[in-house]
């Protein structure tokens, strides 16, 4: 990001889904970061879909005693203890993004081990409606 000129930069952040006003010396610097730190939320993003989906593979083959994952689980394997104050926004946006545009993975609230905690269950897509059937 740092070779691309001004309008190949705002070209980039549109891209992502920002709205960028001017470029200029001190501004380029807050836009990397602001690119940086989304690109790094749609690899937790990707991340977390394969963890919950291997999960619910292994589940189908007798592997797992559940079907669902806790969120914090998920959060505890994928980012080390000494990293997870760094990574709180790019966790909270990653966790906050799924809910609002994956369908493949539900949230709900189970109790395990006598606690209650929201987990996360890989849906598989339904070809058929149940009108079709």
């Amino acid at each position: 990001m740092a070779g691309l000129s001004d309008p190949e930069l705002r070209r980039e952040l549109q891209a992502l889904g920002f709205q960028p006003g001017p470029i200029t010396d001190t501004t380029r610097d807050v836009y990397r970061k602001s690119e940086e730190e989304e690109q790094a939320m749609y690899e937790m993003v990707k991340k977390i879909i394969d963890v919950v989906q291997d999960h619910y593979v292994d589940w189908e083959q007798d592997m797992e005693r559940y079907p669902y994952v806790g969120i914090l689980h998920v959060r505890d394997t994928l980012i080390p203890p000494q990293s997870r104050r760094r990574m709180k926004r790019v966790w909270d946006r990653a966790v906050e993004f799924l809910a609002s545009n994956e369908s493949r993975i539900q949230t709900e609230s189970h109790r395990v081990a006598g606690e209650d905690m929201l987990v996360w269950r890989w849906t598989k897509p339904s070809f058929f409606s149940d009108s079709e059937r």
